[in-house]
């Protein structure tokens, strides 16, 4: 095994030491991308789980500290803001992610808030001043509040304009996404905090009713961890940890795409884009991806550190580093102010990984407290008068007719409430 290590980094240093362009560059890529390959066999493949060896479990220690971690979202109040930078030219980026986003839509300010209740749940987008009329001074919302799902949207300078609450249980919105072909066509919930700290929120209409959970632990429970160690770097605060995760990217839509009308009649624009994305997505159907994680002993094994790469090809996907760590609670949860994740890919085109980073992104925290709130904290309503609401939880309504009015002016003008 060693000698192999040696050869990999040998052959490395070679194709690196020998710059190349035109067809070479091509060929001097798929020579590392092979090589980095071999590195992770190399070093991640002598603990994996198998017919010949034990699962690899987590020590008590490590256990125990990350859930106490996840406890702290039991209640817990969160803002912040995502920002966006280009890390090479934009327009070869935009190109290279075949995408028909414009650079300010692309690079454009988003805060956030995010409450939690155990398994109770609201998200809160806002996009700031930008010059897309239909996002900017908007807020997008998703929350779970124990019985029904609910998505708003509200313009925050003129809201009875295009406002919108639409209200589901999880059962009806399951239905309803069969119907676009994809079960979870609805669960648009972003979690950008919890995925770069080592957390996992509700991800699909099954999981509603989750709490949030270490990801880790989660995949302890389903037997995916792939190697636990001391970091490489020689930082004994330092604890590596490797995950093997189905690949998030690929569809669970299972629609026939040479027939199911909603996407042959997608033609122009984003739509055939969503349809060139949906294809690819089906091409990554069975594959896995490795997620490496750094946890700092003396910060309750907070993530400060974060791989993606997917495995067949050993490629890097997304790198992350936490930074400006708080103590939150009166126990040992530490949780970063600060994230900056370097992507080498991107959801648009689910195929393509750069050998160098595209964009980076900052994720920037100005709250993170315990809190406690009353249930009604994850009812999305819009009290402005001219805010449309459909409600299929309603006893008028069918999965393909909801229950559609406005807010009223007055409480007079209210409809009869609806049925849960």
């Amino acid at each position: 095994m060693q000698t192999l290590i040696k050869f990999a980094l040998g052959l490395a240093k070679k194709i690196l030491a020998h710059p190349a362009t035109g067809r070479g560059a091509w060929c001097r890529h798929l020579l590392l991308r092979s090589t980095a390959a071999l590195l992770i066999s190399c070093v991640i493949a002598p603990t994996v789980s198998g017919e010949d060896s034990s699962p690899v479990k987590l020590p008590p220690r490590i256990r125990a500290a990350l859930a106490e971690n996840a406890s702290f979202f039991s209640g817990a109040h969160i803002k912040g803001q995502r920002d966006r930078r280009f890390l090479a030219d934009a327009k070869t980026v935009l190109r290279a992610l075949k995408t028909v986003v414009t650079e300010d839509d692309f690079t454009q300010s988003l805060r956030f808030e995010l409450r939690f209740k155990g398994p109770l749940f609201r998200e809160s987008i806002e996009y700031l001043p930008a010059d897309n009329v239909y996002t900017r001074d908007a807020i997008y919302e998703i929350s779970y509040d124990g019985t029904r799902f609910m998505l708003g949207y509200k313009r925050l300078k003129d809201p009875a304009f295009l406002s919108n609450v639409q209200i589901f249980t999880p059962a009806i919105a399951t239905e309803y996404g069969k119907l676009q072909g994809d079960a979870d066509s609805l669960a648009h919930m972003k979690f950008w905090y919890l995925h770069e700290t080592g957390f996992t929120g509700p991800q699909t209409m099954a999981s509603l009713g989750r709490p949030v959970a270490s990801a880790i632990l989660e995949a302890a429970a389903r037997g995916q961890i792939v190697s636990l160690r001391d970091a490489p770097d020689g930082n004994k605060e330092l604890v590596e940890v490797v995950i093997r995760a189905p690949e998030p990217w690929q569809s669970r839509s299972t629609f026939d795409i040479e027939t199911h009308e909603p996407f042959t009649s997608l033609k122009n624009g984003t739509d055939a884009m969503q349809m060139r994305i949906e294809k690819e997505r089906r091409q990554l159907a069975g594959k896995q991806r490795l997620i490496r994680f750094w946890l700092n002993r003396t910060l309750g094994y907070a993530v400060v550190e974060k791989w993606e790469m997917r495995e067949h090809t050993g490629e890097t996907m997304f790198h992350t580093k936490n930074s400006d760590f708080v103590k939150v609670t009166g126990g040992n949860v530490w949780l970063p102010n600060r994230s900056v994740v370097e992507s080498f890919a991107d959801l648009t085109a689910p195929l393509y990984v750069s050998p160098r980073p595209l964009y980076e992104t900052s994720i920037r925290i100005d709250q993170c407290t315990s809190a406690t709130f009353d249930d009604d904290a994850f009812r999305i309503w819009y009290a402005e008068p001219g805010v449309v609401v459909t409600d299929w939880t309603s006893r008028k309504a069918t999965l393909q007719e909801p229950d559609q009015y406005q807010v009223p002016a007055s409480p007079d003008d209210s409809p009869k409430p609806s049925s849960s």
